[in-house]
């Protein structure tokens, strides 16, 4: 086992410092690792400058990788293998393991020779993962800390990040939570405040110099309203955002408590009481049910009459939809859904079955086997490119050669392809297969299966399975009647 090791000044974190001494702690991490397993360390790279983008020695270690200089790569930290997380996923996954090249995380105690290839994958897609979750957050973060957001019925103190209340706004706001605990609705609160030619947050925040688009033209509306009355700004909680955390600041009051939670209790007791009756509480395909021809949401209610489930539009309709009938029960498209499901779970134990045969196994290594004969052409016209500019004393020919490792990539990925594909890790097959309706089907289980559904004119059912490629995959004959 030929071992080489990989260490980096700059964390892909991008709120972590880098200590002094960070090469010096990679580098005896790494010994000890490698000598726990008695491996010997041939060459390190490393990338030591303060530079996020500085990538040379692992250019180099790539290089050397697709070349088969070594067998296996080891590294401190995910965070410190290449400029980005997405980096170190793509060059691990995508070039190391199909080329046969091993790595070993000493951080997380990751060889990827004591695994499956499927347990790498795996593992690599988790640490893909999580380095999203962090750039994202840290990202936002550092944006929310670097601006600032003007707070209607408030600004900010000269030259210090405190809040003093803005008289003019603030009496807007107590204005607000006057009409809601006096039990008027949002949509009527909203329509007072603009007949009183008070100016919505967002004009009125525009006026004083924020940068923001809005449509100078409209008043107030019910959203506006409803955030207002939710937000604890408006009793002195000031949530911000430091070092990616939430932080709770204290501010002036411009509302009382009391008058604070009255408004929002009474929004609630509404929003609660309009759904009493008619919209169930669960509707198993909220968001992925369509109109066919209009393209609308179709929403879940009890009918009034009967008290029997029931799929409509939601009122006031588009005008320009009328159909003969404007309802389909719920038990019909639930049917529909169950027997679509019925017939992929078939189809799935089916392939499952011919996956065994003799002549299936044949043409799966045909197919498998033509492509390993092109990427074998393709390694050999890389090493003899390799080999001739050697001889020759000439440039390596980069361009080419890089043209040559998109290619053997290319190949490598379609044989890893078909193998999955054309077997019982067929991520339709795997969906499907094994697939149990529960008698009340959820939300969760639906869109593990379905990826939409329509209805047309309310008469008929169309429904979209997921993994419909995968599916594509297999011999089609398989599934033809007759």
């Amino acid at each position: 086992m030929i071992c080489v090791s990989y260490t980096r000044t700059m964390s892909c974190s991008l709120l972590e410092e880098a200590p002094a001494d960070i090469i010096s702690v990679q580098n005896k991490r790494i010994a000890e690792y490698a000598s726990k397993r008695k491996w010997k360390i041939e060459k390190k790279y490393s990338d030591r400058k303060s530079d996020r983008n500085e990538d040379t020695a692992f250019r180099a270690l790539r290089e050397d990788g697709i070349s088969q200089k070594y067998d296996c790569v080891i590294f401190d930290s995910m965070l410190r293998f290449g400029t980005t997380g997405y980096h170190a996923y793509d060059i691990l996954a995508i070039v190391f393991l199909p080329a046969g090249i091993h790595f070993a995380v000493v951080e997380d105690d990751f060889c990827s020779v004591d695994h499956t290839k499927e347990e790498n994958l795996q593992y690599l897609k988790k640490k893909r993962h999580e380095y999203r979750v962090l750039h994202t957050r840290e990202t936002t973060g550092r944006h929310l800390e670097k601006r600032i957001y003007q707070k209607y019925g408030y600004r900010y103190k000269d030259g210090a990040m405190e809040l003093e209340i803005d008289e003019e706004s603030a009496e807007h706001i107590k204005t607000v939570f006057s009409l809601i605990c006096d039990g008027l609705t949002l949509q009527r609160a909203s329509e007072i405040m603009t007949e009183r030619g008070i100016e919505p947050p967002h004009i009125y925040m525009k006026r004083l110099g924020e940068n923001r688009r809005c449509n100078e033209k409209s008043g107030w509306n019910a959203t506006q309203i409803r955030s207002i009355i939710n937000n604890p700004l408006y009793i002195g909680q000031w949530i911000r955002t430091i070092n990616c955390e939430k932080v709770l600041h204290s501010c002036p009051a411009i509302v009382s408590e009391e008058t604070f939670h009255k408004a929002v209790n009474i929004c609630l007791a509404r929003q609660k009481g309009s759904r009493k009756g008619c919209k169930p509480s669960s509707n198993a395909l909220s968001g992925i049910f369509f109109d066919y021809d209009s393209g609308c949401h179709i929403h879940q209610y009890r009918s009034q009459s009967s008290g029997e489930k029931i799929f409509r539009l939601q009122y006031p309709k588009p005008s320009h939809v009328n159909y003969p009938k404007m309802v389909i029960s719920y038990d019909v498209v639930d049917t529909a859904i169950r027997d679509l499901l019925h017939k992929e779970q078939e189809k799935a134990r089916l392939a499952i079955q011919r996956f065994d045969t003799p002549e299936f196994r044949t043409y799966k290594e045909m197919r498998i086997e033509e492509i390993r004969t092109r990427a074998q052409a393709v390694f050999k016209r890389m090493m003899d490119l390799e080999f001739s500019s050697w001889q020759e004393q000439k440039e390596y020919p980069t361009g080419e050669q890089e043209q040559n490792e998109a290619e053997l990539q290319a190949l490598l990925s379609q044989i890893d392809e078909i193998e999955k594909m054309l077997s019982a890790k067929n991520p339709w097959v795997q969906l499907y297969a094994n697939m149990k309706l529960s008698a009340n089907l959820t939300s969760v289980e639906l869109k593990k299966w379905i990826t939409s559904a329509t209805c047309e004119k309310f008469e008929m059912v169309r429904i979209e399975t997921k993994e419909k490629e995968a599916f594509l995959q297999l011999p089609q004959e398989w599934f033809r009647e007759g």
